[in-house]
């Protein structure tokens, strides 16, 4: 899985994180991990 220090927030004006820009394998290896829990959960 890629670093986390590539991740980059968006903040609003007053400096709260309010959205998270991942790189794509980042983002697919937790769409991955929530696909396998969603499995384990049935």
């Amino acid at each position: 899985m890629s670093s986390v220090k590539q991740m980059n927030y968006i903040t609003d004006d007053k400096g709260n994180r309010r959205s998270v820009i991942l790189p794509i394998g980042v983002y697919d290896h937790l769409l991955e991990d929530l696909h396998d829990l969603a499995i384990v959960a049935e």
